[in-house]
């Protein structure tokens, strides 16, 4: 064998397990057309763990952790051995698509907001709420790095849209990127 050609060197992160990236195909001009056998072993550079594996003359995804923000590009050494024991071997190098993932947490600064409030005539500092007129901005925590930009919504406990009747037993809206 002479050179190994693979059809696809494309594949979007979080790609599940099992999915084929591409077929392999053998040139080798002693045997052309004389519908030889190949056997193809597959291993991973660069320290990177086994997200390939070889299924016949495909090479398939073996986790679906693949992710572009580690590690955008993916090489690995294929080595093609014809029925005569003869062998080649090249490097292919994939390119992970960056997918558009969802948050995955919202964080506030500050996390504690003073408030003096009267308790019996004394005045004391209770560090767990939050007094009328405070500010806290939120950020939003997103797999996808830096630059994105969101959007924030204050919802009930059981997962509804806040409303007046909300908002008067809770006094807190949102402006922006502040609560």
């Amino acid at each position: 064998p002479t050179s190994i050609q693979l059809s696809n060197s494309l594949i979007a992160e979080n790609t599940g397990c099992g999915v084929v990236l591409g077929q392999l195909t053998t040139l080798d001009p002693d045997l052309a057309g004389l519908g030889d056998e190949f056997s193809y072993v597959l291993t991973m550079l660069g320290g990177a763990p086994a997200y390939f594996a070889i299924r016949g003359n495909e090479v398939i995804t073996t986790s679906n952790n693949i992710n572009f923000e580690q590690t955008p590009t993916l090489s690995f050494l294929v080595t093609s051995t014809d029925s005569a024991g003869q062998s080649v071997s090249m490097t292919f190098t994939v390119n992970v698509i960056d997918v558009n993932e969802a948050p995955t947490n919202v964080s506030f600064s500050p996390t504690e907001v003073l408030q003096v409030k009267s308790i019996q005539g004394r005045d004391s500092v209770n560090p767990a709420s939050i007094s009328v007129n405070s500010f806290v901005d939120l950020f939003g925590i997103d797999p996808d790095g830096e630059g994105e930009s969101f959007t924030y919504e204050i919802v009930t406990t059981n997962g509804l849209a806040y409303d007046a009747a909300d908002a008067a037993r809770h006094p807190f809206m949102i402006v922006g990127s502040t609560l």
